[in-house]
């Protein structure tokens, strides 16, 4: 976000300083680029940015900044969207075992009462069927998550 930040000051500064013809550029703290009218720091560097000035390998490098950027972005939104559904899986997957067990509970109140096993055969075939249902989809989510991750915002 913040080299989005960056190249949003250098065409704000290019637009509306014309008439000096110079942008400083620093480097901050963080290690990002700092634009500014007046020198930011002893080692600033001079960027002519004059009107009628073109420079192609500038405006090419302004291009890949903004597909880098946009591909950071997109990453980022795909590794936060596996994050939420592997979220909401694992929510509903204990919401349903908590159903299940709350099923159990009362089963095993009636069991003192009952003779009869088959209540223990339908709630162990409830157990496997919540797992067999939610295990696969969390696993995939997982692995979604950590294959974006070995990516990187490089894509």
């Amino acid at each position: 976000m913040k080299s989005v930040a960056s190249v949003m000051t250098i065409l704000f500064v290019a637009v509306i300083s014309p008439v000096q013809g110079q942008v400083y550029r620093c480097t901050g703290p963080d290690g990002q680029a700092i634009f500014s009218q007046a020198p930011c720091a002893p080692d600033a560097e001079i960027i002519d940015i004059r009107a009628g000035k073109s420079d192609p390998e500038s405006a090419a490098r302004m291009r890949e900044m903004a597909r880098a950027n946009a591909s950071e972005t997109e990453y980022r939104q795909r590794l936060a969207q596996a994050e939420r559904e592997l979220r909401r899986l694992e929510h509903e997957r204990r919401v349903k075992l908590a159903e299940v067990d709350e099923r159990h509970r009362l089963m095993l109140m009636e069991q003192s009462r009952q003779t009869d096993t088959g209540w223990l055969r339908s709630l162990s075939k409830q157990l496997r069927e919540v797992e067999s249902l939610y295990d696969p989809q969390i696993k995939a989510q997982h692995e979604e998550i950590a294959r974006l991750r070995s990516q990187g915002p490089d894509l």
